[in-house]
This record gives structure tokens, C-alpha cells and sequence, in this order.
């Protein structure tokens, strides 16, 4: 029986200027037995050459040509549309202070949350470039709003909106860009080819952040580079809800790509608890319960080009190669050799982020322990700033690893779940040591090691009375004796009495005098000494 609270909306890709394609099948969609709906929202460009800047010309003409009936008043949108994504194609469209483009057109220029059809709706307006985003002064932020880009100032805006609307529970989050790593734990986004694994990669950190700190009920995104993709949900720990993310298609592709998506949304202020949090049986970790990578250098931005043909100006998850997610099942069926290699070069490297007072360090993990639900079971004792799971070169894990908190305080709370048990174990937490600490300690384990025992039967020993007749010589601390079974007719072997694991190893006293019989052995050979026939003097050279 459905929610009688429930609100039926429309949610639409990339549209770029083809609102008659829109429309058409919107007007179906809601004429049939799932309508009537409510509302129609649309992510990622609206306008034909969107946020590319260098779409073909006349798209914005055509653009203008199929919105011009709605603007006129001669044609009324079938439903209420709101877009978030419009400039730099629909600059000329979009002079209005409240976004009204036509009758019952909207752009939500203003990045906030706002209440549409009893709906909680956070809307992150533009689309995301790194440079734009990274350079905070005014200029880069006027360039950034002539271009639809938007910026910190953006994010922070949408914030303290949410704030100052009393922080409840946001139902839908629309951004036009895909958030980065959205794949990560996903049951479904495990193939590294796939244009959602790309687009995940190359998605927008700062939509990502938004995500995590928003905890949406529904994240809808575009600019999907020719995916559909319905995530699995994921759990939010603080608040219990799940979120659920999609990604859709361009309007009316040839491909056939999935771009309209039909829900049936109650308010979650209307909502009792117990059913609000409630989480299928199919979520997953949230793809946000590590932190963030650090940004890439300065110049990647509009103009650069990504190898995996996402979208200019995005950057990888560190790791991805190409932007490609690293795929282990890929590998079962390669050469041994070229699997460790390409295992290998998966293993994150980078050095751990934070301060070595605020990092504890928990062993006893068990194999199965990822680095989403380690992140998860410390995310109850604070803010992290990084994770580094310990792994082989095949990329499992080594039961250990090093968290890294915001606050000695966090620490300290990590400190108490030592004994606990995670994944059937009980692990141990730590404060991490410094370099300078584990070398200071290793020094002092290796001063303190115990000689080796000496070994029991050894053939060489002068001890070993069965071939005492072998030995031709005796000093103090070594011994010259000829070998039980010579690779050459005067080959010798110079022992030191003592055991001795190598040369470096042995006494000094003991060094320099094998050091003298080896010496006195070359001479003995080079002035013709031993059974065999001379050598060359060539063969005796220091």
C-alpha cells in the first residue's frame, strides 16, 4: 500500500537544450498509470553547450528556438521543473533574481535547501572545476559565476542554509556533478571499465563532502559520461537513515541510457522514526567514511583533458589509473608475474596524513576488515583525516593499520576500544610511533638480540673428530682445512673456530686473522704451491 504522504516526482539528466525530447516524454510518463507527479527536476547542463564552453554554433539558438513557446506563454511545461546547472549556455536566459526562465521554469541559482512540494530539497547550483573551486579571490569568483562553476564560498552558502533550516533531514540533494568514489564498497561498481566507475572517479570532492556531511535521503547527479547507475543504499552512522544515489543519462541519448527517473518520496518529516531508519538488506558502507584525498596540483582545471573522457577538470581517487578504478577480480586470470605487478602498483603508498600524536595504531584486525568499516568503527571517536590500511603486494590486508584523528581527544577515545572485538576479533589499539621512535626501538632489539645457539653437529667444528686427518692448519681463532669434497683439486676452506653467521659477523681478531690465511693461501698458490697445475698471476690479483 503506498504512503498516502508520498510525493511523486521526476528527476532528468543532462537535458542540454533538448526540451522538446523532455517534455514529450515527461508529458507521457505523467499522463500514464504512475502519474500524476508533482514536480520535475533536472541535473547537469540544461542548455545545449552547458558548462563546455565550446559547444557547436547555433546550439544555444536551437536551445532558445525549443524553450521560446514556454517563455512566450503559447506552451506550459507539463510539470513544475526546476534545473540546477545552466550557465554558461542559458547566461542570456537566466537574468531573472529568483531563476524564473518561463512559467513553471526554474533554475535554482542559489545554492541552498529549500522546501519544494513538502519536500527538503539541497541544491548545489554549477559544476565543479578545481581551479575555480581552490582560488578564492574575487576575481576567480566572478569568472567562476559568468561560468557556472561554483566555488567554497557555494558549499558554505549550502551549509548554512541547511543550518539556519534547522538541520533536519534533507530528502533530496541534487548536484550536476557525480560525488567522487561514489562506486567505493559497492557491490555493483566493481568493474573498473565501466563509465560509472570513470564517472566515480572523476567526480566532484566537493559534491562528495556535501554527501557525507548532508546525509541525504536521495543524491541525484548527471554528467555521467553515458552511465545510468543506481547505487546500492548506504548507512549513515550518525543520523541511521540510509542514502541512496543515482546517476543519470543525457536526455533522449542514442545509446538508450537510462535519464528519467520516476520516485515516490514521503517528507521524511513525516516519517516515524522506526521507518525512516530503517536499512534493506542490501546497504553497504558509505563511500564517504574515509576522508577525502588531498587536491591535485594547480593548472588541472577546465582545460584539461581526463584520459577517461569524463569531463574536463576532474581528478582521479589516488590509486585509479587513468581515472579507472583498480579492479582485483580482473586479475584472477593473468599471469602470476604481471598480477603481483599490477597488485602492487594498486597498494596506496602515499605517506600517512595528520599528526603521529593524534594516530593510534590497531593489529589483531581481521583479514576481512576493510578500510570503509575500520573507518566506520573509529568514526565514533571523532573526525579522521586519513586511514592507511597495512597491505602486501597483492593488496591484502596485513592485520593492521594506523588511523589518524583530528583531536588528541579522538585518540584517546580510539585508545579505550582497545580489547574490543571487530570482525571476531579482539584488536588492539596503540598510540603510533614516530619513525625516529620504531628505529630507536629496532636498534635496541638488535643490541639486545641473543647470540644465536651454536649449532649442534656441525661438520666443521675441529670437534668433529671423523675428519680432523682434513685439517692443515690451526691458529687462535681459525682454522684451514681441505674440503670433504673439492670443487677443484687445492680447494681449502678457511673456518673460524667460533660460529659465525658471516664474515661481517665475526670477531675482529677473528676477521683479520682469516683474512691473513687467505692472503698466505694466494701466495702459496701463485709461486706454484698445491697438487694442482700453477694458475695464471692474473687469478691472484687484489
Amino acid at each position: 500500500m503506498s504512503d498516502p504522504n508520498a510525493k511523486k516526482i521526476l528527476i532528468a539528466g543532462d537535458v542540454r537544450g533538448n526540451v522538446r525530447a523532455l517534455y514529450k516524454r515527461v508529458a507521457s510518463v505523467n499522463a500514464s498509470a504512475a502519474g500524476p507527479f508533482h514536480a520535475l527536476f533536472c541535473v547537469g547542463p540544461f542548455f545545449a553547450d552547458g558548462a563546455d564552453g565550446d559547444a557547436a554554433a547555433g546550439s544555444g539558438d536551437a536551445a532558445m528556438d525549443e524553450l521560446r513557446p514556454y517563455i512566450e506563454g503559447t506552451a506550459v511545461a507539463p510539470l513544475p521543473t526546476y534545473f540546477v546547472d545552466a550557465l554558461p549556455g542559458g547566461r542570456d536566459l537566466c537574468r531573472h533574481p529568483e531563476g524564473v526562465v518561463a512559467p513553471g521554469i526554474t533554475f535554482l541559482r542559489s545554492p541552498g535547501v529549500r522546501v519544494v512540494e513538502g519536500l527538503r530539497v539541497a541544491s548545489l547550483p554549477g559544476h565543479y572545476n578545481p581551479m575555480s573551486f581552490d582560488d578564492e579571490s574575487k576575481l576567480a569568483a566572478t569568472a567562476a559565476a559568468a561560468e557556472g562553476e561554483y566555488t567554497r564560498q557555494d558549499v558554505k552558502a549550502l551549509r548554512a542554509s541547511h543550518a539556519a533550516t534547522g538541520g533536519e533531514v534533507v530528502d533530496l540533494l541534487l548536484t550536476s556533478d557525480w560525488p567522487m568514489n561514489v562506486t567505493a564498497f559497492s557491490r555493483d561498481g566493481k568493474d573498473a571499465s565501466s563509465a560509472a566507475s570513470r564517472a566515480s572517479a572523476a567526480g566532484s570532492p566537493a559534491s562528495a563532502e556535501l554527501a557525507r556531511e548532508l546525509q541525504p535521503r536521495y543524491h541525484v547527479s548527471g554528467r555521467s559520461g553515458g552511465a545510468f547507475y543506481a547505487r546500492e543504499p548506504y548507512r549513515n552512522a550518525s543520523r541511521g537513515h540510509v542514502t541512496r544515489f543515482v546517476g543519470l543519462g543525457e536526455v533522449g541519448n542514442k545509446e538508450k541510457t537510462k535519464w528519467l527517473h520516476a520516485l515516490a518520496l514521503a517528507p521524511a518529516e513525516t516519517m516515524p522514526p522506526s521507518a525512516l531508519v530503517q536499512q534493506p538488506a542490501d546497504t553497504t558502507t558509505s563511500p564517504y567514511a574515509l576522508p577525502m584525498p588531498p587536491p591535485p596540483p594547480r593548472g588541472m582545471g577546465a582545460g584539461a583533458t581526463s584520459a577517461s573522457g569524463i569531463e574536463p577538470g576532474k581528478r582521479p581517487f589516488p590509486g585509479a589509473d587513468d581515472g579507472v578504478e583498480f579492479n582485483h577480480s580482473a586479475l584472477r586470470w593473468e599471469d602470476p608475474k604481471a598480477k603481483r605487478l599490477k597488485a602492487a602498483a594498486s597498494v596506496d603508498r602515499r605517506p600517512l596524513r595528520g599528526d603521529v600524536d593524534k594516530t593510534v595504531y590497531v593489529r589483531n584486525l581481521n583479514f576481512r576488515a576493510d578500510e570503509g568499516a575500520i573507518g566506520e568503527f573509529f568514526g565514533q571517536c571523532g573526525a579522521l583525516v586519513d586511514l592507511r590500511l597495512g597491505r602486501d603486494d597483492l593488496g591484502r590486508s596485513r592485520g593492521f593499520c594506523h588511523v589518524s584523528f583530528e583531536t588528541a581527544e579522538a585518540a584517546a577515545k580510539a585508545l579505550e576500544l582497545t580489547d574490543s572485538a571487530f570482525f571476531g576479533r579482539d584488536i588492539t589499539v596503540a598510540m603510533a610511533k614516530s619513525e625516529e621512535q620504531r628505529q630507536a626501538d629496532r636498534d635496541e632489539r638488535r643490541k639486545n638480540r641473543a647470540p644465536n645457539a651454536p649449532p649442534t653437529g656441525c661438520w666443521f667444528c675441529l670437534s668433529n673428530e671423523k675428519d680432523t686427518h682434513l685439517v692443515a692448519s690451526v691458529a687462535r681463532e681459525s682454522f684451514v682445512s681441505m674440503d670433504k669434497g673439492g670443487l677443484v683439486p687445492d680447494h681449502v676452506q678457511v673456518v673460524p673456530v667460533e660460529h659465525a653467521p658471516s664474515f661481517a659477523a665475526m670477531p675482529a681478531g677473528a676477521a683479520e686473522e682469516v683474512w691473513l690465511y687467505i692472503q698466505s693461501i694466494r701466495k702459496c698458490l701463485a709461486a706454484g704451491g698445491g697438487g694442482g697445475a700453477p694458475p695464471p698471476p692474473a687469478a691472484f690479483s687484489d
